[in-house]
């Protein structure tokens, strides 16, 4: 009996935002493949006559790095959740934000669509939730190429820890 292999190549449609009312993000120019990391996260289970005795899901570590090779105000914006936006005319500007601001209020849908695939072939595409900017803005000026990379980390999408699809999601509908 043969089954299809899947063997996945090439670079990903990447859709930043895409489940918010404003206009989604579209990486353009990836520098680097994406890599995307998903870890269950875990508590042992021991009882007094039988250590190992299980391992109890607490949590899911839900990681997506991306490498940009060009550069715009709305990838620095995503890869700094924190900063403001301002326009005066034809001038435009990114400032620091003010202090403590909550990451889940800036936190935003990503889907990964393998760009081998068909745009209507979900099967593999994979959606995060909530997902926050993570780490450093490291722009280096010089005479190669510059690329930088964002790191996302998912958030819980709501406080129910008994819902299942809390994440992120493999496939689509």
């Amino acid at each position: 009996m043969s089954e299809e292999i899947r063997i996945p190549i090439g670079l990903a449609d990447i859709t930043i935002g895409s489940g918010s009312g404003e206009t989604p993000l579209e990486v353009e120019v990836q520098g680097d493949a994406a890599v995307l990391t998903v870890e269950p996260m875990t508590e042992a289970v021991d009882l007094y006559t039988m250590p190992h005795f299980d391992q109890l899901l607490v949590g899911w570590n839900v990681q997506l790095k991306i490498v940009l090779e060009s550069e715009s105000y709305e990838q620095i914006e995503a890869a700094l959740p924190f900063i403001n936006k301002y326009s005066a005319g034809s001038d435009n500007w990114l400032e620091d934000g003010k202090l403590f601001q909550r990451a889940r209020d800036k936190a935003l849908e990503i889907t990964v669509h393998p760009a081998d695939l068909p745009a209507d072939n979900k099967t593999y595409d994979v959606t995060i939730f909530k997902a926050i900017a993570t780490g450093t803005y490291e722009r280096k000026y010089g005479k190669e190429v510059s690329k930088y990379e964002i790191t996302f980390q998912a958030l819980a999408k709501t406080l129910d820890y008994t819902e299942a699809g809390n994440f992120f999601q493999i496939g689509g509908y």
